[in-house]
């Protein structure tokens, strides 16, 4: 029986992560369970999974929680930031926070000594060597959530890295990867929240729309089987049954396939080092499906020449595309930029340059805060030059 500590439990992720757990009970067990401050289900939680503890990060949520529940928060809730949570003796934390609040989870747990099942990418893309440094010598290992990654690690483990040329990561492609580029200014956050093939959360679901989370996850693969980033490839692939490519120096290619079902890899993380058991994602091949390949438009989708970009530049430029791009979703989101002004936004704060490497946390907080500043102030002058044109 392996013990977990689930991060983010409110999440898609954290919602198939608790699936997993359901219905392979005499595997692992819910040591413990953190959530921002969406707190509806932790009542239930504790009925079904009884969990010896749980963390709510945000104050007023923790509070409020307290109030209505002060026997159950007597008993098991824990004070201060949901990394309190570290503390209990587990084998494994999947972290399923969103963004860079889950970097200082990752890390923290690492110190520890722990295995993490990573579904938060912002880990390695701003965590970047600073994380890499940290885990060598810490007996952690970190494995990879992301459907394409776990993919990826499937295929990679066990093999002889001289046999490897390249990688190969696949992406959906989104909603608009045939709407012409002329017609991106027009596109709403409902449009773009519709993805055809996942069901997500909302910044990865617009990160899937321009491509950015397949950017993030370039650098994700670079930095996590040390692969150069020119050795990475992208392909769109509509109907999300391969999920990655190991393309072999003797000219053969290996895949990985799978029906999409983000409990897949979950299970495969938690399962490891043995291997998981289940059925999750299996295709029945005695019905018919086509599958299609095609190159990314990198004109139309630079996300993926900007991620590119980071990860020649190094220091903290990954960090800086990451924070860039939640401050720029989030304006979509509320309706202050359009849809362009995503990829606008983000290469204006890269092209400010100044990511020096990061030797500390505080580091890591600077330089988020500083690109997260500079994108701000991107949006708010793009803004005031849109409002003078619409009045002049």
């Amino acid at each position: 029986m392996k013990d977990l500590l689930l991060f983010g439990a409110s999440g898609s992720i954290g919602g198939s992560t608790l699936s997993v757990l359901r219905e392979h009970s005499g595997e692992f067990a819910l040591a413990g369970l953190a959530v921002n401050r969406s707190t509806a289900e932790l009542e239930d939680w504790f009925a079904e999974f009884s969990p010896r503890k749980v963390a709510i990060d945000d104050l007023s949520a923790r509070e409020a929680w307290r109030e209505l529940h002060p026997n159950l928060a007597a008993r098991y809730l824990l004070d201060g930031p949901a990394e309190a949570l570290l503390d209990l003796p587990a084998h494994r934390v999947l972290n399923a926070v969103t963004g860079f609040a889950g970097l200082k989870i990752t890390l923290e747990a690492v110190e520890r000594g722990l295995d993490v099942a990573l579904a938060n990418k912002e880990s390695l893309v701003c965590g970047g060597s600073y994380l890499l440094d940290r885990l060598t010598g810490s007996g952690s290992h970190l494995l990879p959530v992301d459907s394409e990654h776990a993919a990826l690690f499937q295929l990679l483990e066990g093999r002889d890295p001289d046999t490897i040329d390249r990688l190969i990561l696949t992406a959906s492609g989104g909603p608009f990867r045939k709407l012409p580029a002329g017609d991106w200014s027009s596109i709403t956050p409902e449009q773009a929240l519709r993805h055809p093939t996942w069901n997500m959360g909302p910044r990865i679901t617009i990160d899937s729309a321009t491509l950015f989370n397949k950017g993030l996850e370039v650098i994700e693969a670079a930095l996590l089987f040390a692969v150069p980033e020119e050795r990475i490839d992208v392909l769109v692939h509509p109907q999300s049954q391969v999920h990655a490519l190991v393309a072999l120096k003797d000219g053969s290619t290996l895949a990985q396939m799978a029906s999409p079902d983000m409990r897949l890899p979950i299970h495969q993380a938690l399962a490891w080092p043995e291997k998981a058991v289940g059925g999750y994602g299996r295709n029945d091949f005695g019905k018919h499906f086509e599958m299609s390949f095609e190159p990314v438009d990198n004109d139309r989708f630079p996300s993926l020449g900007l991620a590119r970009q980071c990860l020649r530049q190094g220091g903290t430029s990954s960090l800086a595309l990451n924070a860039a791009d939640e401050v720029a979703v989030a304006a979509f989101l509320e309706g202050r930029l359009d849809f362009p002004g995503i990829f606008q936004t983000v290469k204006a704060v890269l092209d400010a340059g100044g990511f020096s490497a990061a030797g500390s946390w505080n580091d890591l907080l600077a330089a988020d805060q500083r690109a997260r500043t500079l994108a701000a102030e991107h949006i708010s002058a793009s803004s005031g030059r849109a409002k003078k044109e619409a009045d002049a």
